[in-house]
């Protein structure tokens, strides 16, 4: 199966219901979680922690044959709703979200992203020892976006959401 631009676009979307629908799992668990933000993070060990969450996801989707992506949305979103919901029980929901929220409207495209790519890649990797096609550049492109997409997010976790949080939030 040769992988287009809308056929890419197409499974991106369903990935990311499914990470919705995760999340709303999540809410549905109650656990206790102390609100202790670091407020102070460090922009290398978040960056570096990330890259190599991201990167493990699209290694080992390929290795299962997409199944993990499907396992990796779930442990992700599953906890982000879970905790996010903790949070919730303590403070108002508009607090509890800016924990996350703020970087996550980077950092939660790039996960999806990346379980995304793990699929595109081992489609395109079955499709070339079939047929020699592959659209690489594409999946080359991808890559450069997510990494970009990871960076941005490690910036404003780094620099952003802490400085929203001393200031307006907490």
């Amino acid at each position: 199966m040769y992988i287009t631009k809308n056929k890419a676009i197409q499974l991106y979307c369903i990935f990311f219901a499914l990470a919705i629908v995760f999340i709303l799992l999540g809410f549905t668990i109650n656990i206790n979680i102390e609100a202790d933000y670091n407020l102070d993070p460090s922009l290398l060990e978040i960056l570096i922690n990330n890259l190599v969450v991201n990167g493990e996801a699209i290694l080992f989707t390929i290795i299962t044959a997409g199944i993990y992506s499907i396992l990796y949305l779930f442990r992700e979103f599953v906890f982000l709703g879970a905790v996010v919901n903790s949070l919730r029980r303590k403070t108002t929901f508009i607090r509890a979200i800016s924990f996350v929220g703020i970087h996550g409207v980077i950092e939660v495209p790039a996960i999806v992203l990346s379980a995304t790519l793990g699929v595109i890649i081992f489609l395109s990797i079955l499709n070339y020892l079939k047929s020699r096609k592959a659209n690489w550049k594409f999946i080359g492109k991808l890559l450069i976006i997510n990494c970009l997409m990871i960076i941005m997010a490690a910036l404003v976790e780094s620099f952003i959401t802490p400085f929203m949080l001393k200031n307006y939030i907490l």
